[in-house]
C-alpha cells in the first residue's frame, strides 16, 4: 500500500471520510498526570476535555510508584496520554516502563509529542482552545487505531517524560523558548479535524522542543507546530503527516507494478522541500537494496509474490521522510517438454528430474 501525500483539499476530505466511516465507539484512554506542585489542576482539566470528547477515561494522578503499572495491568486502553508538568525527581520507573511496554507492543502506535501543551489549557483556555485540541488529538489517533500522547513543557519539567522517550526509542524533549503563540501546519489533520484550530496556538508557557525527524526506533516525527519561525524547532511533532518539512515520493515504478523474474526494476525517487544534498536508502521488507536517488535492481532479488519497497530520504539538516510501494514478482514459467521428446526419453530410459533431463544409469 502506497503512503502518498495528497493535496490539502484531498487530504482533508480523506480524513473527514475516515471520521464519518469510523464506528461510533468510545475509545478507552488512560490519562496520566505526573503529580507536581502547581499544575495538577490543569492535568485534571485535560482529563475533563477527554471526557467531553467522548473518551472512556481512566485518570491517574501519579504520585507513588506502581499506580500506572497497576492501571495498565487491570484495563485495556486504546490511548495513553501523559502530562508531565512536575519539576520533581519523578522517580516512577516501573510506571514509565509499563507505559513503554504498552506502546512498544501495540500494532498501531501513532504518536503525538507536545512540548507546550499546558499553553492550550491553563488560564481557562481548556474550555476553548484546549477542548478543541483534545478533540483533534483524540479523534485522529482513534481513527488510526490508537497510540500515545506525550505532553510536557520546558526543560525543568522533562525529566520523567524523557524516561518514557528513552524506552520507546525517541530522542528527548529539550530546550526552552519564550514566545506568545506558535504557528501550525494548517494542512495537518491534527490542526483541522474535527476542529479547525486556525493558524496559531498559544505558546506562552516558556515551552520546550519536541523530538522530530527520524527517531532511533525507526519512526518519523513530522513538525506540526514550530517555534521562532523555524520548522526544525517544533513545539508539536507527530507520526501523523502534514505538509511541513522535507518529503520524498517513489517516482518509479508505479505502486502495484508486476514484473517477471528476468526483468530489471528501475527505482527512482523525488523530493520536495528540504535542503540538499539528499541521501536515499532503499530496502524491501527490511532488506537493504542500495543507495542513491535512482538505482537498478534485478527482479530476481525479490521473492516470488508481493514485496514492499521503501525509500528513506534525508536532507543536509537531517530532516527525514520515507515512502513505500508494493510490487509483485510473477512465478517463472514451468519448463515444458514437447510430447515427442518425452516419448523418446521414455524409450531411451531417460527420466525428467528437477527441470532437466538426466540419462538413467544402467549396470
Amino acid at each position: 500500500m502506497k503512503r502518498k501525500r495528497i493535496s490539502t483539499v484531498a487530504m482533508i476530505a480523506l480524513a473527514a471520510f475516515l471520521f464519518m466511516g469510523h464506528t461510533a465507539r468510545a475509545s478507552s484512554v488512560l490519562m496520566v498526570n505526573v503529580h507536581g506542585t502547581h499544575y495538577d489542576g490543569d492535568g485534571w482539566n485535560i482529563r475533563n476535555t477527554l471526557v467531553n470528547a467522548g473518551a472512556t477515561t481512566t485518570y491517574v494522578n501519579l504520585s507513588s510508584e506502581g499506580q500506572v503499572e497497576a492501571a495498565l495491568q487491570g484495563g485495556s486502553f486504546d490511548q495513553v496520554w501523559v502530562f508531565d508538568l512536575s519539576a520533581g525527581t519523578d522517580d516512577y520507573g516501573d510506571d514509565y516502563a509499563a507505559i513503554a511496554d504498552w506502546y512498544n507492543n501495540r500494532p498501531s502506535n501513532e504518536l503525538i509529542c507536545d512540548s507546550r501543551m499546558i499553553s492550550s489549557y491553563w488560564n481557562g483556555r481548556w474550555t476553548g482552545e484546549g477542548q478543541a485540541l483534545t478533540e483533534n488529538y483524540y479523534h485522529n489517533i482513534d481513527v488510526r487505531g490508537g497510540g500515545l500522547v506525550l505532553g510536557t513543557d520546558h526543560s525543568a519539567y522533562q525529566t520523567g517524560i524523557n524516561e518514557i522517550n528513552a524506552q520507546i526509542g525517541l530522542n528527548p524533549f529539550h530546550s526552552d523558548f519564550h514566545l506568545a503563540n506558535i504557528p501550525v501546519d494548517t494542512q495537518n489533520p491534527l490542526m483541522v479535524l474535527p476542529n479547525d484550530l486556525g493558524a496559531h496556538l498559544s505558546d506562552d508557557s516558556s515551552p520546550g522542543q519536541t523530538p522530530y525527524a527520524l527517531q532511533p526506533n525507526g519512526q518519523i516525527l513530522y513538525t506540526v507546530a514550530w517555534h521562532s519561525n523555524n520548522h526544525d524547532t517544533p513545539g508539536i511533532a507527530s507520526t501523523i503527516e502534514g505538509a511541513i518539512g522535507m518529503h520524498v515520493d517513489i517516482a518509479t515504478p508505479p505502486d502495484q507494478s508486476v514484473f517477471q523474474h528476468t526483468d530489471t526494476i528501475s527505482l527512482s525517487a523525488t523530493t520536495t522541500g528540504g535542503d540538499g544534498p539528499f541521501t536515499f536508502d532503499w530496502s524491501h521488507d527490511g532488506v537493504p537494496l542500495g543507495s542513491g536517488q535512482s538505482i537498478q535492481v534485478p527482479a530476481s532479488t525479490f521473492p516470488v509474490g508481493t514485496s514492499t519497497i521503501t525509500v528513506l530520504a534525508q536532507d543536509a539538516f537531517f530532516r527525514t521522510d520515507s515512502d513505500s510501494i508494493q510490487i509483485t514478482i510473477d512465478s517463472p514459467p514451468a519448463m515444458m517438454i514437447p510430447e515427442p521428446l518425452t516419448m523418446l526419453a521414455v524409450g531411451l530410459g531417460v527420466t525428467g528430474l528437477g527441470g532437466y533431463i538426466r540419462k538413467r544409469r544402467t549396470t
